[in-house]
């Protein structure tokens, strides 16, 4: 699948392949335990990055290369990019459970309607 970039990178388009994210929506799932433990880790890899749990289970992969000339011609993001992107991804169980995302606030309703819309450009 593949995503197109913010306003100012609309040249570029990263592929990122997602496992699964219900953590965002654990209501919509009936397993109430969380599927991908926390802490979630960002490792690099040959070729970009990859997310992981702490059960070692691969949930995001970041491909990437080392300059921004062979990034646009392979229509991926650069190293840097990759890497901060993969850190953020691994920072989200944290932050879900540090925003109150467990109550009906305006926030959270918010929040999850800006998740809802990013993924629906993963289909």
């Amino acid at each position: 699948m593949e995503l197109a970039g913010g306003s100012g990178l609309g040249h570029f388009f990263a592929r990122l392949d997602i496992v699964h994210v219900s953590f965002l929506f654990p209501e919509m799932t009936d397993d109430t335990s969380r599927r991908f433990p926390a802490p979630w880790h960002a490792d690099k890899m040959p070729g970009g990055y990859v997310v992981r749990d702490a059960n070692g289970q691969a949930l995001a992969y970041l491909y990437s290369r080392d300059n921004e000339a062979e990034a646009r011609q392979a229509k991926v993001l650069t190293t840097d990019e990759a890497r901060r992107i993969a850190a953020n991804v691994a920072r989200l169980p944290e932050l879900v459970e540090g925003s109150g995302l467990n109550t009906d606030d305006k926030v959270t309703r918010s929040r999850r309607r800006v998740a809802a819309r990013l993924l629906s450009h993963c289909d």
